[in-house]
C-alpha cells in the first residue's frame, strides 16, 4: 500500500514537459545520426524531457504515424560531478525506423513523390553512430572551443560501449549501469552503457527497435576538464 502511495506522489512532479530545452538540438542530432538517412526527405524528431527518473524509466520512445520520432530525455545530476548531469536518452534504432517507414504513407511521401513502396525499400542509410562516437565528438568540440577550456588538456580514452541486447533483464541492466568516468594513471576513461533491441520479431513489440544511451553533457565535460586538466 505504501509503495503505491509513493509512486503516486512521485509521478505528478515527474511528468514529461515540452518547454524549450538547451539540449533539444543535440538530442535531435543524436537520433538523426543513429538513423543516418542518406536521402532528401526530412526526419522529424521531438524530445520529451522528464524531471524525475521513475516516470522516465517507464517511458518508451515511439514513431508517430506522421513519421515523427518521439524520444525521451532525462538529466541525472550527480553529486560526484558537482551536480553536472549525465544525459539519459531513449531513442528508436535505424532498423525500427526503416521498418516503420516502409509500411507507412505520410504527407512527406506525396510532397517528395516517394509514395511508391519500391522507392521506400531502396532508400539508403549510413552506418549508425555509437554512444562512443557522440561522446568523443562532444568532448572534442568543448575541449577545443569552449571559453576557458582551450588550454586545458586531458589524456582521454573513449572505450567501446557496454551493450545490453540479448538478456531478458536488458532494461534493468542499462538503468542500473552508470556512465563510466574513471581517472587513473593520468588518464581519463569514459564508457557508455547502451541498450539495443532488435526489431525482427525476436523481442515483444513494445520493447523492440530501441536504442538507449547514457552520454556526456557540456556541463560534465567542463567539470572534468577543470578537475583533471594540467
Amino acid at each position: 500500500m505504501f509503495w503505491i502511495l509513493g509512486l503516486f506522489l512521485l509521478y505528478p512532479s515527474g511528468l514529461s514537459y515540452d518547454l524549450p530545452h538547451p539540449l533539444n538540438s543535440f538530442t535531435k542530432h543524436v537520433q538523426y545520426d543513429v538513423i543516418h538517412p542518406l536521402y532528401s526527405s526530412p526526419l522529424y524528431v521531438h524530445t520529451e524531457w522528464y524531471d524525475n527518473k521513475l516516470p522516465f524509466l517507464f517511458s518508451k520512445p515511439f514513431i508517430h504515424t506522421d513519421n515523427t520520432i518521439v524520444i525521451r530525455g532525462y538529466l541525472e545530476k550527480r553529486w560526484r560531478y558537482n551536480r553536472a548531469p549525465v544525459l539519459w536518452l531513449k531513442m528508436k534504432n535505424q532498423q525500427a525506423y526503416k521498418k516503420h517507414d516502409e509500411s507507412t504513407i505520410c504527407i512527406d511521401d506525396f510532397i517528395h513523390n516517394t509514395y511508391d513502396p519500391e522507392v521506400k525499400k531502396n532508400r539508403h542509410y549510413g552506418p549508425p553512430k555509437s554512444a562512443r562516437d557522440f561522446n568523443r565528438d562532444l568532448w572534442d568540440f568543448y575541449s577545443t572551443h569552449y571559453t576557458g577550456t582551450q588550454n586545458k588538456k586531458i589524456n582521454v580514452s573513449f572505450l567501446p560501449d557496454t551493450v545490453y541486447s540479448k538478456n531478458q533483464k536488458t532494461g534493468f541492466s542499462w538503468a542500473t549501469q552508470g556512465l563510466r568516468v574513471e581517472y587513473f594513471n593520468n588518464k581519463l576513461y569514459i564508457q557508455s552503457p547502451v541498450l539495443y533491441t532488435e526489431d525482427d520479431g525476436s523481442v515483444r513489440d513494445k520493447y523492440s527497435g530501441m536504442y538507449y544511451m547514457k552520454l556526456l553533457t557540456p556541463e560534465l565535460i567542463i567539470h572534468l576538464l577543470e578537475k583533471y586538466s594540467k
